[in-house]
């Protein structure tokens, strides 16, 4: 055994065997929830790891964390640390917590009275792994490709509507690259029900609605393709050279383009 082998070996202690490894695991939940809340916050989630490995980080793509950012919004579905009558939901007896969660991701059962609340590391992990599913479920409808912007929008209505939003018409307008009807139909969800069950206009799904189409037309320009070919983007360019060109009338023969003299 080498130097620095027997220096590792002194710093980091025996190396537990595979029942002690097991007996540790399961007293620290790592194989559970619990032992995925330290890096909830940095929207990254550690794999289990031996103390001499490397650990493995799973990055989330772009639109999960612009979805995420989004519902994470005080006026969107905002934090709550205990269980609360879902305002928005066509069943008034339907519980949430966390962000807008129905579902305890601790345990995998309905949230409702008697759940414990949950803190922001662990409602923020179970609004990942839940619009990871929700992604899922809107990739077998989508058939072209949308920017981030758009998917987050998409994303966010289906978080809040659940999977009758598949079947919505948002979906087939972007498909066909409708934008513009695709935002007005996201527009129309401001609906919920009140207190006595009557289906009335709501103020917070109202701002929820316009924002998401806001999204659906919001251009994306990535960072790893050439901008000029961003919607939007190409007509710019060309009204900066339209600008730096254009020769008033009358403008004496020494005038450069852009009404510089020379």
């Amino acid at each position: 055994m080498g130097l620095l082998e027997q220096l590792k070996k002194l710093i980091s202690g025996p190396t537990p065997d595979a029942q002690e490894q097991a007996e540790f695991d399961r007293a620290n939940n790592f194989d559970t929830w619990a032992g995925q809340r330290s890096a909830a916050a940095e929207k990254q989630r550690p794999l289990v790891f031996d103390v001499n490995e490397t650990p493995e980080v799973v990055q989330y793509p772009d639109h999960i964390l612009q979805a995420l950012d989004f519902i994470k919004k005080p006026y969107i579905e905002g934090f709550v640390a205990k269980p609360m009558a879902d305002p928005s939901a066509t069943n008034l007896k339907q519980m949430a917590f966390g962000y807008g969660l129905t579902v305890d991701p601790r345990t995998g059962k309905p949230v409702g009275p008697k759940t414990p609340p949950i803190s922001k590391e662990d409602a923020e992990l179970g609004a990942i792994n839940h619009l990871q599913k929700l992604d899922a479920q809107l990739n077998t409808r989508l058939t072209s490709d949308l920017s981030p912007f758009q998917r987050a929008a998409l994303l966010s209505k289906l978080y809040n509507r659940g999977p009758a939003f598949l079947k919505s018409d948002a979906i087939q307008h972007l498909n066909i690259g409708n934008i513009e009807e695709a935002a007005k139909v996201l527009e129309s969800y401001k609906f919920g029900r009140n207190k006595k069950g009557e289906l009335v206009e709501m103020p917070g799904l109202v701002r929820r609605a316009n924002e998401e189409a806001e999204l659906i037309r919001k251009p994306w320009v990535p960072l790893d393709e050439p901008q000029i070919g961003a919607p939007g983007l190409k007509n710019n360019i060309q009204q900066g050279l339209d600008k730096l060109l254009y020769l008033p009338p009358n403008t004496n023969s020494d005038m450069k383009p852009g009404g510089r003299r020379g």
